[in-house]
């Protein structure tokens, strides 16, 4: 039987979104039409009829809903419609920040609608990435950094303090970005806020008092004097009072500080003497007389779990409280010959020190101070005894924004 051409008038929208119903599915849309037009000729009744019909206004409305516009950026190609700004596709299916760099952008391409559209979702696949970096500051006044647990070590400033490099006592951080270094006789604050790059002197005023020893929590810092004199600062470093003295009168200096997660603060003297605040320093109490060293204590630190450590200078060992500084017992002391300066944890619980002086070697703990791994052995090449360490948490920002625009604004 041959075909004959007709010629049907139908409603123009409905036949366009039929029309590409059928070419997205693969569907001859004239077979289509014959088929449906059979299907009525041999209907025996009513119910037949309008099952077909039914039929052929479900696939109108499916035509429809497959109409709606999906825009997505998916691969290389997709992602090259935009623009790159210190960013790139990286192979494996997203966009990254360049390495050398801590922020960038991408624009992406217009998605055209090619009308008036209505926008039901609009979402985005990421993942947010955090990095410890360790700082750490010598004698020489040189500070370094490093990215990958103390393994590589690269040189953010030769010299912090310009022309005047000596004197430097201890670095810590804020726990917001921010580095500080102290001077012990010239009663110096000095602060970074770009990663050590560059530093300002903002404080001077710490009268008839050498400064011994740090320590920041959520923009509170707290800075330990001679003989126990406790100073502390809510902004940012630039302003300072002495609050109390930590250890009561005694004449002991201060040779380590601590905060733990709940923002506690813990203290260590001279002769041995644990002392722990649980009221922004105001307070305190002597929660242990001799931790076990009368001397020779050289740094105190705290970790993740809220454990303190005191590190032991020539006697080379590592003590450990899990009760807020009430009991200790050395956990390690199998550093040989190699007298103990500086040490500190990060977010991932991982502890690190770093010690003898001429050198500068870097140890790393993974399991609480009992074992230590060398992970470096020479992180400032021996160029001066390492006098501070500290390290910060880096977060990825990202933000994402979203133009709806027509032709003549976009």
């Amino acid at each position: 039987m041959g075909k004959k051409k007709v010629t049907l008038s139908v409603d123009s929208r409905i036949y366009s979104d039929f029309q590409k119903y059928c070419e997205d599915n693969a569907i001859m849309l004239s077979k289509k039409i014959e088929i449906f037009m059979k299907n009525i000729i041999k209907s025996k009744g009513k119910k037949n009829f309008l099952m077909s019909i039914f039929f052929m206004l479900f696939l109108i409305f499916l035509s429809v809903l497959v109409s709606a516009g999906i825009f997505q950026d998916l691969n290389f190609g997709d992602f090259n419609n935009g623009v790159y700004n210190w960013t790139f596709y990286n192979s494996s299916g997203f966009v990254q920040l360049n390495s050398s760099r801590l922020n960038g952008t991408y624009t992406s391409r217009i998605f055209d609608s090619s009308g008036s559209s209505l926008w039901n979702n609009l979402s985005y696949q990421s993942s947010l990435l955090s990095m410890d970096y360790l700082y750490a500051v010598d004698s020489q006044a040189n500070v370094l950094s490093s990215n990958n647990n103390g393994v590589s070590w690269q040189v953010k400033n030769l010299s912090y303090a310009g022309s005047t490099p000596g004197d430097t006592q201890d670095l810590f951080s804020n726990g917001n970005g921010s580095l500080y270094i102290i001077k012990a006789s010239a009663r110096e604050i000095w602060r970074s806020d770009n990663n050590g790059v560059s530093w300002a002197m903002i404080n001077n005023t710490f009268a008839n008092r050498d400064l011994y020893t740090g320590v920041g929590y959520s923009n509170i810092i707290y800075v330990f004097a001679g003989t126990g004199t406790t100073y502390k600062s809510s902004n940012r470093g630039v302003s300072w009072t002495a609050i109390t003295d930590f250890n009561g009168g005694a004449t002991n200096n201060p040779l380590g500080c601590a905060i733990n997660s709940s923002g506690a603060v813990f203290a260590v003297d001279a002769s041995g003497s644990v002392y722990s605040s649980i009221d922004n320093g105001q307070s305190w109490v002597n929660v242990n007389s001799s931790y076990g060293r009368t001397t020779d204590t050289q740094d105190m630190l705290s970790d993740l779990l809220n454990n303190l450590y005191i590190i032991t200078n020539s006697n080379k060992e590592v003590w450990k409280s899990s009760n807020n500084g009430v009991s200790w017992s050395v956990v390690n002391n199998s550093f040989s010959n190699l007298a103990l300066l500086t040490g500190i944890s990060d977010s991932q619980n991982n502890l690190y020190v770093i010690g003898s002086a001429s050198t500068g070697i870097v140890w790393k703990s993974s399991n609480q101070g009992v074992n230590w791994v060398q992970v470096n052995g020479s992180y400032n090449n021996g160029n001066g005894a390492a006098r501070g360490l500290t390290s910060v948490i880096k977060n990825t920002n990202l933000s994402v924004q979203v133009k709806n625009c027509t032709l003549s604004d976009c």
